[in-house]
């Protein structure tokens, strides 16, 4: 089944490096990573950007596509979520925040 993965945020440039790394490390990888950035002010786009590209070059197997949604205005935290996980395209959903970290194998 394809998996997609629905990452929430706003202004964590701080943390959201080590989460998308986590994220692309993943075994299965995901099929897509659709984040929803409810109006970031600061560099967190960018950082998941070049983790992203970072990581696929590193890894020729690796295909997971990047979407990058921006929202502004902000809609909230709830509906930030709703409208990015509508925006999925697999046949599994898998909800991130911006501040976690996952363990290898939490896609299996």
């Amino acid at each position: 089944a394809r998996i997609s993965v629905a990452l929430g945020t706003r202004n964590g440039g701080a943390y959201v490096a080590r989460q998308v790394a986590s994220i692309l490390g993943q075994r299965p990888a995901p099929f897509e990573l659709v984040v929803g950035d409810d109006d970031s002010s600061d560099d967190t786009l960018a950082i998941i950007e070049r983790v992203h590209t970072e990581t696929l070059a590193a890894n020729a197997e690796l295909s997971t596509r990047l979407t990058i949604i921006r929202r502004r205005p902000a809609l909230g935290v709830t509906a930030n979520f709703a409208a990015t996980l509508a925006a999925c395209k697999g046949e599994l959903i898998a909800l991130s925040d911006q501040d976690d970290v996952w363990m290898p194998g939490k896609l299996a």
